[in-house]
């Protein structure tokens, strides 16, 4: 957060409404037509820096570059800013700026990485969360879980001792894949725990 010498209330309600704003943002670069490979390609893109990926993608600001952007007058407005308090106006505006751009940046990253097939996953806990992004749904026909929680966790063991088998990382395609055996109550779930889930799992 930027240093300023006016109310720290106005600077924080000012971080807030960035940091809302570049979230909402990050919402409308993808769409359900999206392709896995490009989800891929600003997954790496991001996190590598590259300008192409960078320079593709217009952050939110208070420019007012285009009809209907929210401005720095909206900000002015909706921070309820008196006008004693009007020489604070252009930090405020950068404090905005800075939090919409930070959080619109992580929130397009996480969306990429989240849709990317190829994403490695080493954790269990983020697995899990991948798994449960589309919530806690009854599954009417399996086995393995009345849930989508349930399953998850069984999907999870799945992809881990295959992978542990192959001696490769785990990717969302392999989670994806194993939730499908799963909630699908497909016979080699059974037949993967039960050949080759000796020892520990994690």
């Amino acid at each position: 957060m930027i240093s300023i010498d006016g109310p720290h209330d106005l600077t924080s309600q000012a971080e807030k409404l960035g940091t809302e704003a570049g979230i909402a943002a990050a919402q409308w670069v993808f769409s359900d037509r999206t392709t896995p490979r490009t989800y891929a390609r600003y997954a790496e893109g991001i996190a590598d820096g590259d300008p192409e990926i960078l320079d593709s993608l217009n952050e939110p600001s208070l420019s007012g570059e285009y009809s209907g952007d929210y401005t720095s007058s909206d900000l002015i407005f909706d921070l309820g800013i008196e006008s004693e308090e009007i020489e604070y106006q252009d930090q405020l505006c950068e404090v905005w700026n800075q939090a919409a751009s930070s959080a619109f940046w992580c929130e397009v990253e996480r969306i990429a990485r989240q849709n990317n097939p190829d994403e490695p996953v080493d954790r269990r806990r983020d697995g899990i969360r991948y798994l449960m992004d589309g919530g806690d749904c009854r599954v009417p026909c399996s086995r393995y879980g009345r849930y989508t929680s349930d399953c998850a966790e069984v999907a999870w063991r799945v992809a881990y001792l295959v992978a542990r088998e192959q001696g490769e990382p785990i990717h969302h395609r392999d989670l994806d894949h194993a939730m499908g055996l799963v909630v699908n109550d497909h016979d080699d779930v059974a037949d993967i725990v039960r050949s080759i889930g000796h020892g520990m799992y994690r």
